[in-house]
């Protein structure tokens, strides 16, 4: 009995270490984008004070150092995942679902992400540029404490979470058209791979991207400036998430959606337990209902 219990708290305390080594890194990579740009206005000044200053920080520097961070964002977010998981055997044997992907739905997985990419780059643009002409309020990029960056992590990780929950559990149960002509071409992704997690139809990625703007839009309404830190948050949150959730490895309780397609909305399952809608049964053996 001991021996259960001591064997119990070790487990228990292995996971919290893993846990504070994931929330360090997550915070180490925020940082590291906050200093690559991601958490600055999209302001294009005419005028430099001189020829050195021009070459560090021309016209379009901030335009490109955007399209720069998206790139890395979205290749290194998706295309390294795809590498290691299913480009290869080695893990085959934790994959919840082990058929293979038709060559026909891979190919348009792709073209969907692809531009799910365009369309979320240009949220992120049109979001930037309108704190730098006063639309919206400016970026606040003063230095932040370490416990109000861990807040920030916090509150913009379960922001991403409940608005992917609400627009995803509206286009189920809203008006039927939602999913019959728009929601329903993600679910052909039945043996899901990292791409799939941006396989939409552009409204869907428009309404998906829209967790970036709408946040700094909270903000705003609350009297608040939105952080350079939280910015790049909620960007990498809302950006990244859809890959590990698809991956077919990490969230058996996304994976449980593309089997049972009307439960488990949320990215994790936190608001579907709040909401009822969560459906638990084992990733391996969960049979597909049918098409979409």
């Amino acid at each position: 009995m001991v021996s259960k219990r001591k064997g119990a708290s070790t487990k228990v305390a292995g996971i919290r270490v893993g846990q504070v080594v994931a929330f360090s890194v997550l915070m180490m990579i925020f940082q590291l984008f906050q200093r690559l740009g991601m958490g600055e206005m999209m302001e294009f000044p005419e005028k430099e004070k001189d020829e050195k200053e021009k070459a560090k920080n021309g016209k379009y520097a901030a335009l490109l150092r955007l399209l720069r961070n998206n790139a890395l964002v979205y290749i290194g977010g998706y295309g390294l995942p795809y590498l290691v998981f299913h480009c290869t055997t080695r893990y085959w044997y934790r994959k919840f679902n082990k058929s293979p992907t038709s060559s026909v739905i891979f190919q348009a997985e792709i073209r969907r992400w692809a531009r799910s990419v365009l369309i979320g780059t240009a949220l992120d643009f049109a979001t930037k540029r309108a704190m730098a002409i006063g639309w919206l309020p400016r970026m606040d990029d003063t230095p932040k404490s370490y416990p109000r960056m861990l807040l920030e992590m916090f509150l913009t990780s379960e922001w991403a979470d409940f608005h992917f929950y609400c627009i995803h559990r509206f286009l189920h149960v809203g008006p039927g058209w939602l999913y019959t002509h728009i929601h329903s071409i993600h679910h052909q992704s039945f043996s899901p791979n990292p791409f799939s997690g941006l396989s939409f139809h552009p409204l869907e990625s428009v309404m998906y991207f829209s967790a970036v703007p709408m946040y700094v839009i909270i903000n705003a309404m609350l009297g608040l400036r939105t952080s350079a830190f939280g910015y790049t948050a909620i960007k990498l949150f809302n950006d990244v998430g859809p890959s590990a959730g698809h991956d077919g490895y990490t969230s058996a309780h996304h994976y449980l959606h593309h089997t049972k397609k009307h439960w488990n909305f949320g990215a994790s399952p936190r608001w579907d337990k709040y909401f009822t809608t969560i459906f638990r049964e084992s990733p391996f053996t969960s049979k597909w209902v049918g098409t979409p």
